[in-house]
């Protein structure tokens, strides 16, 4: 049984690499190629760091968080849970060994304003 030929794309893809495959190859091994290519890198970073500045200069002109902010304030949010949070295994600790106070005590009393006459 014979097999269908390849086809048309596929053939004429095949081609071109065979020719230029051998050639781009040695381009990109060259010197050039690789300063070429790290000076893209290095302007491709500045970009997006130029980028970056000038999209947070226009948010902090209209009052609006930049990601950095979010990000700011979500490590304070954390942290202010972490601080309740022990907090709050501190007083259980305290309520577990300090006696229940007295309900007739001062502290269990709402406060009233007395009129002076």
């Amino acid at each position: 049984m014979a097999s269908e030929p390849a086809p048309l794309w596929k053939r004429a893809f095949d081609a071109a690499e065979k020719a230029l495959a051998p050639k781009l190859e040695a381009a990109v091994r060259t010197e050039q190629f690789a300063e070429t290519a790290s000076a893209l890198t290095k302007l491709q970073s500045k970009a997006r760091t130029q980028a970056k500045e000038r999209s947070q200069q226009a948010m902090h002109n209209w009052n609006l968080p930049t990601a950095t902010d979010v990000s700011r304030l979500r490590e304070q949010v954390t942290s202010l849970e972490r601080a309740v949070r022990d907090l709050t295994k501190q007083v259980q600790a305290l309520q577990s060994v300090l006696p229940p106070l007295d309900g007739d005590s001062d502290q269990s009393k709402p406060r009233t304003r007395t009129k002076k006459g």
